[in-house]
């Protein structure tokens, strides 16, 4: 079995296109053991950029049992209209 990591991600309602913006994402482990080796990676959608390109991965080694870890992601809109993007 592996164990249960909750994702939970906020992000600014609106944003300028050419103004970074950070992307929140939070990784918490409700379970009464730590987690260890959570790779969270994500697909980049057209209308965003990233400086590493659009697909993009980032290793937690250790969330400890209870905790949360926070993952901000720094991205540029790059045109106008909604945008969302998909985290595994």
């Amino acid at each position: 079995l592996r164990p249960a990591v909750d994702l939970a991600v906020t992000a600014p309602p609106l944003a300028v296109v050419g103004q970074p913006v950070t992307v929140h994402v939070a990784l918490k482990n409700p379970g009464a053991a730590e987690v260890r080796g959570v790779t969270l990676s994500s697909k980049i959608p057209d209308g965003l950029s990233h400086p590493r390109g659009p697909d993009l991965e980032a290793a937690v080694d250790v969330i400890p049992a209870g905790q949360t870890e926070a993952v901000p992601l720094v991205v540029t809109p790059t045109k106008a209209g909604v945008v969302r993007t998909v985290f595994r």
